[in-house]
């Protein structure tokens, strides 16, 4: 039985660490992952591609679905890790939590984040693990999930990119004041 659902899968990148205290090396990630991959690959088909950090559906929560936001790009991530100043190949730690589709996202990942100039090591945990991980703020790189925790969706974006909202920009550090301002003059 397949139903819609209120739910995003992402990588949490800790801001805070290199090498993702690095714009260019967080740009190059996103856009050398092949999401339509892991889509078919973990989730059997059934999920599309987020086209925002906001949970839909997107006529209830201001999205504009058309924008196309997270492209996999492999020739931009490429240049990006070039225009980054970091010495390649840039080496990351992924950490999953156990189950089929966090598997396909670490594989996929993996292979995706190579070919673009990343040298990855991989691993699982449990949920627990790899929730305390993030809370704690230990990690590089986790796989996590972002859902819709409020009817209102206009805390959303305080939740993703202010700090002192909650979480620490949902415990990656992200930390733009100007961004912060922006997402507020928005509510």
């Amino acid at each position: 039985l397949a139903f819609p659902s209120a739910r995003i899968e992402m990588w949490a990148l800790n801001t805070k660490k290199p090498p993702f205290d690095n714009l260019k090396v967080r740009q190059a990630f996103s856009l050398a992952i092949d999401r339509s991959a892991i889509i078919s690959t973990g989730l059997f088909g059934y999920a599309d591609v987020a086209q925002s950090f906001l949970v839909g559906p997107p006529e209830l929560t201001f999205q504009n679905p058309a924008l196309a936001l997270y492209p996999t790009d492999m020739e931009k991530a490429k240049q990006l890790i070039a225009e980054s100043g970091v010495p390649t190949p840039i080496e990351v730690t992924l950490l999953v939590s156990t189950g089929a589709a966090q598997d396909a996202e670490l594989t996929i990942t993996t292979a995706n984040l190579t070919e673009a100039g990343f040298s990855v090591s991989g691993s699982k945990k449990d949920a627990a693990s790899v929730d305390n991980d993030i809370i704690g703020q230990t990690f590089q790189s986790n796989t996590t999930f972002w859902g819709n925790v409020t009817a209102d969706p206009s805390i959303q974006p305080l939740f993703t990119v202010d700090p002192a909202f909650c979480c620490d920009s949902y415990f990656t550090g992200y930390d733009d004041p100007a961004l912060v301002a922006l997402a507020n003059e928005a509510i």
